[in-house]
């Protein structure tokens, strides 16, 4: 697990295009999946607003997480993370998410946001566990999840695996 970088960028292309169809739909509601350089710069920009972590076996991709705060003060950050289709309900998610937000501990000041299609069950039921104070908003098959203060509820990641 480790902070992306530049060099990482043609092993997430490589990741990406791996990706089942059902993933890919997972992970980005539809849109098309196909990484473009416009793609890639957002899924491996590091700085005071954004951080994404990968996470690999035997040099390989398997996973990406990452954490974008928009503009404005008080802005929640919004997570993003998808894995390997073989790598999936195997505990690297929920580690990826604590390696993402040890890396990037000062953009979840202001909360957290993330949506999960409401057909995603496991993502969901994950979801649920490791932050069960978030309050859920369900929209158009999307459920949207907020956490105001995270600090607070204190849900240690690692303890909180789904295998």
């Amino acid at each position: 697990l480790h902070v992306a970088t530049e060099r990482d960028r043609a092993d997430l292309e490589r990741f990406l295009l791996g990706l089942s169809e059902h993933s890919a739909y997972l992970r980005f509601f539809g849109a098309d999946p196909r990484p473009t350089r416009r793609m890639l710069d957002a899924l491996l920009r590091v700085d005071d607003d954004h951080v994404a972590v990968l996470a690999r076996v035997a040099g390989r991709v398997v996973g990406h997480a990452m954490l974008a705060r928009p503009a404005g003060v008080g802005s929640r950050s919004e997570l993003a993370i998808v894995l390997a289709d073989d790598w999936q309900h195997r505990g690297v998610g929920p580690r990826l998410i604590e390696r993402l937000f040890r890396a990037g501990r000062p953009l979840l000041e202001s909360g957290l946001e993330f949506s999960i299609l409401a057909d995603n069950l496991h993502a969901n039921a994950v979801a649920q566990r490791l932050w069960p104070l978030a309050t859920c908003e369900p929209e158009h098959g999307v459920n949207t999840y907020r956490i105001d203060a995270l600090a607070e509820q204190s849900a240690d990641v690692e303890q909180s695996r789904v295998a």
